[in-house]
């Protein structure tokens, strides 16, 4: 029986897969929804407490106007409930990087509480380190390893530093600014060690005191039990606070009265002191005068003696110079007789040198002579010899020649040549002679070249040379091997005259000699000459020399009688000098002793006017003194007679703006969850409901016979309670791994973007999801039970008999009222009203997830462009420090002058204030709010009407107002940079949609704050400027403090809402989901309901087309009135997430989106004819068997 009873659920399953399916579908979008957004609520806060934890950040923190002292903080201690206490120093200061300054806050390293985390590097661990926030090395570019310089407005240490440049360590993430500066405005900070502050400045007293609640370990600082356990401890602290506030003003207010009272006793006692030194002072000056007048009398004496010893020194002094004078020239004249007696005898020694020299050539150059004479003779008598030997040459050359060539001998002139040389010729020679007019014998050259050189002239041909030959010889030339006719012939004549005469060598061999001889002739004929030149040259400089010397010896003897004349002058103005010198060195000696005198009686008086001095110095010191204890003593009294009460403002965690933005984001998405799980859970409610009733409508003859044969009503009804309770139960299994692994993804994807720690935690909670899991399977049997209400209640042969359709009697009117069409499907609709309502609950569900979707998108998207539109106009922001530079603010102006760029001057800060004992921080806008209006628009709250006007007080954002209620007329509290508070009327609201603005006019400031603005900054236009070298020009500017241009601050904000495509996707496939699984379940169970009817349509005649249309027109119907409650419903879905997701920091356009209704309920249109296509295409395929 039980094996049965499973079989036949399974079957019915199978059967009803699609309708099974689709509450799998909308099982898991709804547990999808709500535990994802869950999960994701969970995870921002266990990555939050994580950091928190690993921090140990604060439960509670008090800052006090006066400092907290030790004594407070062991009174603290002593609280009930508290854990542990630390007090932080802290101070305000600027970061210098290339001129360039950033400001920060300068806090110490704590031990225990608010200890930084380190992304990079570590912890200073001396006084010299110091860490810096993410965001500083973002910002400024600083890492570890760089020094950093840290300065006030002035250039000097920061208040309370002992230290300007510091070692950065690391890198750290401070609990106090766990979001990033776009959520949270404002300083980071530089951890720097506590020895860094100035302990005795500070006399052991702290800025604030961060505090530990007992009780806290382990809980979730976001949870109910965390606030309420810190609370309790906050509400002792604040009890102790008056009597700390009242103890530290009476311990300020007696210390301050001690100090005028010490300081006005100091100053009576100075006084009389000031006035014993007056009259010793006058007493001094009196004797100083009479000694001034005793010491111009002997100054003058001394004056006197030294003008008359001043005359004689000169004298002396002249008599002195020119008894030098004339003793330098008599020993210059000493010299020069003693160098030209030198001169004179050397001249002498040269002189009889040279003499001997001429002596000597004189007797060489006779020797030459005569040597040359001989040589002369001697080479005329050998020519002779070489003239004689021509002859002999001549006959014997004739004769061979006669003897070989004949007749042709003739063409020569044989006539004898004679020839005397010229032997003082250097060219002369022996060695070419003429033996004839024609011939020229070379006695260097063989006699047959010279034969050959002489026959060459006949010019003769080669067969003359052979006749002549022949001729002469009666004989037949036989030439020589290898020679020419010619050369044969000259070869003969050669032998010829070799037998005629031998001795043509011999001959050679004279002229060759006599050439040598001539040559030595010749050399010593030009030395003798070169001699007998040199000499007489010489012999004529003796004689100059002998006369100029002559000369000289005259000049000697001249000068040397002069300087004998010259001493005797000399001696005698020696003996007169020594004379007024012992007269001058004895003025000098009486003068000295005056002198001593007067230096003696100057040391005394120049002492008294130094003991005078010192004593005048030492009374103006003390006057000054006295003048700054006035000073001091009058600042001590309007200190005190000015001074404010103590103020201790205590703070939780939610007093930290990170803190509280993490906190709302939490409580936002847990929100967030129950909202669009209410959607699914009233659709999923409706689909269950609807699907089990057509199954079991669909199976009523089948549930009557089981009742007849005896089945139990909780037997039949627990098949249905099966087929809904395990579609639920697998898709909640499946919701919960989209929930966890999708959707948390997502919204962590959004929200860990804020955040400046990891959030990479990921979060299940178990008891939340075992509870929706008893929870679904609750309503899902709820109702399937529902569903067969009727069922169970119904005997067995009623359930058996078809069911009859419920007619009501119509008039006559009725019958002919509408179309057919018409008459069916409103017969249709109110016969089958749960499948309808369920049609339209499913279109509208998914209507108004893609509204939702769509309405956030173009919320948030218009929103951002009109922040930037319509209320920040400008393009540029200039921020800079009149602290810095004084000029800062005119030679930026002076820049955006010469830019061509339209601005305005204002006021820029960061202000605290406190509402309804809430603390909070807003970036404050003061200036002319009529001429800001060009630049930063304030617009009537939801509407983009301008105000007009400055207002009498602050004008608050729209957000802010809503946060903390506030209406027009109320009071704020703003604090000054010593937190001191000012009560400030609230003029009036503006819309913002990004930023935490408030604005003032100067003239509101003036009165509330009671000081006038001061301006710290530009809103710019910029027009056609160059943006790039306007920002170059304005960085290189003393005070220059920061540029913000508005299309990075756009580009910024666009990151965060470019998320929001992804959302409106994720809704359009969620819908996506929901309509074919859910609605197609709901088309099909309708055609299948009608199939009978549709199968007797076609039968009757209908075509496929008609049906379609009879079907679609109910679908139609369901479709239009589903998209006009998803419209409305999405838009209220839209605007509660949209409410959700704003926090504290942002404000999204709030009115109906019509984009997102057009556009969401064209895509429901195009789902729904989809699926109804796919529905309806079983249409075309009905069998007569299905109208059975």
């Amino acid at each position: 029986m039980k094996k049965t009873y499973v079989k036949d659920t399974t079957r019915n399953i199978g059967k009803q897969i699609v309708s099974y399916l689709s509450i799998v579908v909308i099982s898991m979008l709804a547990v999808m929804a709500y535990l994802g957004i869950n999960f994701a609520s969970e995870s921002i806060a266990q990555n939050g407490n994580r950091f928190y934890d690993v921090t140990g950040y604060r439960d509670l923190e008090i800052i006090s106007t006066m400092l907290v002292t030790q004594e407070d903080l062991d009174v603290l201690r002593s609280v009930e409930g508290v854990r542990d206490v630390e007090g932080v120093y802290y101070t305000t200061g600027k970061v210098n990087v290339n001129g360039i300054l950033t400001d920060v806050d300068i806090v110490s390293l704590s031990e225990r509480i608010n200890v930084p985390q380190v992304v990079e590097g570590r912890l200073p661990a001396d006084v010299s380190e110091c860490a810096i926030e993410q965001s500083v090395s973002d910002d400024t570019g600083l890492k570890i390893g760089d020094t950093v310089h840290l300065q006030d407005h002035d250039g000097l240490s920061p208040d309370y530093l002992t230290v300007g440049d510091y070692v950065i360590t690391g890198i750290v993430l401070h609990p106090d600014h766990a979001t990033w500066p776009l959520q949270v405005p404002g300083n980071r900070d530089v951890v720097v060690m506590k020895e860094a502050f100035d302990q005795g400045k500070l006399e052991g007293n702290y800025m604030k005191a961060e505090l530990l609640v007992s009780g806290t370990e382990g809980m979730s600082r976001f949870g109910k039990d965390y606030r309420e356990t810190v609370d309790e401890v906050m509400a002792r602290v604040k009890s102790i606070a008056e009597e700390r506030e009242i103890a530290r003003y009476n311990q300020l207010h007696d210390k301050y009265q001690g100090e005028i009272d010490e300081g006005q006793a100091e100053l009576d006692d100075a006084q009389t002191k000031l006035d014993d030194a007056r009259n010793e002072l006058d007493t001094n000056r009196n004797k100083i005068e009479t000694g001034e007048s005793e010491l111009a009398d002997a100054a003058r004496q001394i004056e006197d003696s030294e003008r008359q010893l001043a005359d004689a020194e000169t004298q002396l002094q002249d008599g002195r110079r020119e008894l030098d004078e004339n003793r330098a020239r008599l020993n210059d004249a000493r010299r020069e007789l003693n160098d030209a007696k030198k001169q004179l005898d050397a001249g002498e020694a040269r002189l009889a040198d040279a003499e001997r020299q001429l002596e000597s050539a004189r007797k060489q150059l006779r020797e030459a002579e005569a040597e040359l004479t001989n040589g002369y003779n001697e080479l005329v008598d050998s020519y002779d010899k070489i003239e004689d030997a021509k002859s002999t040459v001549r006959d014997a050359l004739y004769n061979a020649l006669y003897l070989v060539i004949g007749d042709y001998v003739d063409r020569f002139d044989w006539a004898t040549a004679s020839y005397s040389p010229d032997v003082e010729d250097k060219n002369a020679t022996a060695t070419q002679f003429k033996i004839t007019k024609g011939i020229t014998i070379d006695l260097k050259r063989s006699m047959s070249d010279n034969i050959f050189a002489q026959l060459s002239k006949l010019a003769l041909t080669e067969d003359e040379w052979r006749d002549a030959y022949e001729a002469a010889t009666g004989k037949i030339l036989d030439i020589i091997e290898g020679h020419t006719v010619l050369e044969t012939i000259v070869a003969i004549v050669t032998d010829t005259y070799d037998g005629i005469d031998s001795r043509y060598e011999e001959f050679a061999g004279y002229a060759r000699d006599w050439d040598k001889g001539h040559d030595k002739y010749i050399s010593g004929l030009e030395e003798y000459r070169s001699g007998l030149a040199e000499y007489n040259s010489g012999l004529a400089e003796y004689n100059d020399g002998r006369a100029t010397l002559d000369k000289k010896w005259k000049e000697y003897r001249a000068g040397l009688a002069q300087y004998n004349a010259g001493v005797a002058r000399l001696n005698e103005g020696q003996d007169k000098y020594d004379t007024g010198l012992q007269d001058y060195e004895n003025g000098m000696a009486e003068l000295e002793d005056g002198r001593r005198r007067y230096e003696e009686g100057s040391e005394e008086l120049e002492r008294g006017r130094e003991a005078l001095a010192q004593g005048e110095t030492d009374y103006q010191n003390g006057l000054d003194r006295y003048n700054e204890g006035v000073k001091t003593l009058d600042d001590a009294k309007e200190k005190l007679a000015t001074m404010d009460d103590c103020r201790w403002v205590v703070l939780n965690t939610a007093g930290n703006p990170s803190f509280f933005i993490i906190s709302g984001n939490v409580d936002d998405v847990g929100d967030m969850g129950v909202t669009f799980a209410l959607v699914f859970v009233i659709v999923g409610a409706m689909v269950i409901y609807a699907t089990v009733g057509r199954i079991v409508d669909e199976q009523r003859s089948l549930v009557g016979t089981t009742k007849a044969l005896g089945f139990f009503n909780w037997e039949i009804s627990g098949k249905y309670i099966a087929f809904g309770v395990t579609a639920t139960a697998l898709g909640m299994i499946l919701g919960v791994i989209a929930g966890y692994y999708g959707i948390q993804n997502i919204l962590m994807a959004v929200y860990g973007k804020y955040y400046v720690y990891q959030s990479d935690m990921r979060a299940f909670i178990w008891l939340m999801t075992s509870l929706v899991f008893l929870g679904g399977i609750i309503i899902s049997t709820l109702t399937v039970l529902s569903a067969c209400l009727n069922l169970v209640k119904s005997a067995a042969i009623e359930l058996m008999h078809d069911k009859m359709p419920v007619t009501k009697r119509k008039g006559k009117k009725s019958k002919t009222k509408g179309s057919l069409y018409g008459r069916m499907i409103i017969f249709n609709i109110i016969n089958d009203k749960k499948r309808v309502a369920v049609t339209i609950a499913s279109i509208a569900g998914c209507c108004t997830l893609l509204v939702a979707g769509m309405t956030m998108k173009y919320s948030i998207t218009k929103a951002l462009d009109s922040q930037f539109s319509d209320i920040e106009c400008y393009d540029m922001k200039v921020l800079f420090d009149r602290k810095v530079s004084e000029t800062a603010e005119e030679d930026i102006k002076k820049i955006l002058d010469e830019a061509g760029t339209r601005y305005v001057a204002y006021m820029d800060v960061e202000q605290a204030y406190n509402i309804n004992d809430e603390m909070d921080s807003t970036e404050l806008i003061c200036g002319d709010l009529d001429v800001m209006s060009d630049f930063f628009c304030r617009l009537v709250p939801d509407s983009k009407t301008q105000i007009n006007g400055q207002g009498d007080g602050v004008w608050v954002r729209q957000k802010t107002a809503e946060v903390y209620n506030l209406k027009e007329g109320d009071e704020i509290t703003l604090y000054n940079s010593a937190m001191k508070p000012y009560k400030v009327r609230v003029a009036g609201f503006f819309e913002n949609y990004g930023g935490r603005f408030m604005v003032m006019s100067s003239d509101s400031y003036t009165k509330y704050m009671e000081k006038e603005p001061v301006n710290s900054g530009f809103l710019v236009l910029t027009g056609d400027a160059d943006v790039e070298a306007l920002k170059a020009k304005i960085s290189a500017t003393e005070g220059f403090k920061e540029i913000k241009l508005t299309s990075d601050l756009v580009a910024t904000y666009k990151t965060f809402t470019d998320v929001l495509d992804l959302i409106a996707l994720l809704f359009i496939a969620i819908a996506g989901l929901m309509a074919y699984f859910i609605l197609l379940n709901i088309v099909v169970m309708y055609i299948n309901q009608k199939k009978r009817e549709l199968t007797i349509m076609r039968i009757n005649g209908f075509t496929v087309r008609e049906v379609k249309k009879y079907i679609s027109l109910e679908l139609i119907v369901s479709t239009v009135v589903g998209i006009l409650a998803g419209c409305g419903l999405g838009s209220l879905l839209g605007y509660r997430v949209l409410l959700l997701i704003e926090g504290t920091g942002l404000r999204f356009i709030r009115s109906i989106q019509l984009e997102a209704w057009g556009l969401s309920a064209l895509i429901t249109v195009i789902y729904a004819v989809i699926i109804a296509a796919i529905a309806m295409r079983k249409i075309k395929y009905l069998k007569l068997t299905d109208a059975v």
